[in-house]
């Protein structure tokens, strides 16, 4: 299983980016950033469909979980990356959930 990750700092601050290939053009997107609306750190996971050079995520259709929340007093750098190497550890437990999920729609389709 191959994992692209970088770090990076946007207008927002920083933040993490892991790209994981599952096979038949889907990519699960793992990033850590602030916030938008709610003070804190936030990493989530979603899948998405390559479509050439851009990733396509369906609301409603495909894969999306928050899978960890901090209140840091500050989102420096190192924070950032201590929460998204945390997640990435569990890598297995997400890709698990995710292949549930899919199976459980294949079946409501069914």
């Amino acid at each position: 299983m191959q994992v692209k990750t970088s770090y990076y700092r946007d207008a927002y601050g920083w933040a993490g980016l892991s790209l994981i290939e599952l096979g038949n053009n889907g990519v699960l997107r793992i990033i850590t950033e602030r916030r938008e609306a709610r003070h804190g750190l936030a990493t989530c996971a979603s899948v998405h469909l390559r479509r050439g050079a851009i990733l396509e995520h369906r609301l409603g259709v495909d894969y999306s979980a928050v899978i960890a929340v901090s209140n840091p007093p500050r989102i420096t750098e190192a924070r950032v990356t201590e929460q998204h190497e945390r997640a990435l550890e569990n890598l297995h437990t997400i890709r698990a959930k995710v292949e549930q999920f899919y199976l459980q729609q294949a079946a409501q389709g069914a």
